[in-house]
């Protein structure tokens, strides 16, 4: 019997042409379970709206994609709740030095230091914060400033450059202050709990890896 033949470029698009099919004996499996009325099934077994939903899960695949450009499909990824953030491979992933900390990589030849964490607090009230890490002649540094939207979540972005001091308060530990660095902080807004990326280490080197920090804000997705 003819039956029709469904083909699934690589693009998603569907080709539609006729092949042939034995028919099976009356006494065979085949015909107890289809007697009746059949739909054209493809190569695959697939009917012709399954190999549609195909497609369409196909296009919705590629714009997922799209979101993560500039990381590799090899990279590793973060669970911060609600979301996932996507970890290049050129990240070396460390033991997070504070149970505050969900991930922590090293970058920059492991001067540059890369921490994923969750808290409460407004998005302001942590600007603040890492304004009082950051000083220029012993005052707080006004960050440069950048917002956008990643996952439906709004991503607000701030750097500042001074004088970085790390340890104490909080975080307990000796004090500890490194002149000529930059600390680029990123808060996800994804509720009361927010999720915060931050990157910190000498200026020069934090710079380089500022395209990549990027394109990690920007390909992060819900789950």
């Amino acid at each position: 019997m003819r039956s029709a033949v469904v083909v699934v470029c690589a693009a998603g698009c569907v080709v539609l042409g006729s092949g042939c099919e034995p028919s099976g004996g009356s006494g065979s499996a085949g015909s107890s379970q289809n007697s009746g009325k059949s739909q054209p099934q493809s190569l695959l077994g697939r009917s012709v709206q399954t190999a549609k939903d195909l497609r369409t899960d196909i296009e919705g695949r590629d714009l997922a994609t799209g979101a993560m450009a500039g990381i590799s499909s090899g990279d590793g990824v973060v669970d911060a709740g609600s979301i996932i953030i996507p970890i290049p491979s050129d990240w070396t992933q460390e033991e997070p030095s504070n149970s505050m900390r969900l991930a922590q990589f090293a970058a920059g030849d492991g001067e540059v230091l890369i921490t994923v964490s969750r808290a409460g607090g407004t998005v302001d009230d942590n600007l603040d914060r890492w304004s009082m890490q950051v000083l220029d002649g012993g005052e707080p540094v006004y960050p440069e400033m950048d917002t956008f939207t990643a996952a439906g979540k709004e991503v607000t972005v701030a750097e500042y450059v001074g004088d970085y001091t790390t340890g104490g308060g909080m975080m307990g530990g000796q004090q500890t202050t490194y002149s000529g660095y930059s600390l680029v902080g990123a808060v996800i807004d994804t509720g009361p709990t927010k999720v915060f990326v931050k990157m910190t280490g000498p200026t020069s080197l934090v710079d380089d890896e500022r395209a990549t920090f990027d394109n990690v804000l920007h390909g992060i997705q819900e789950k």
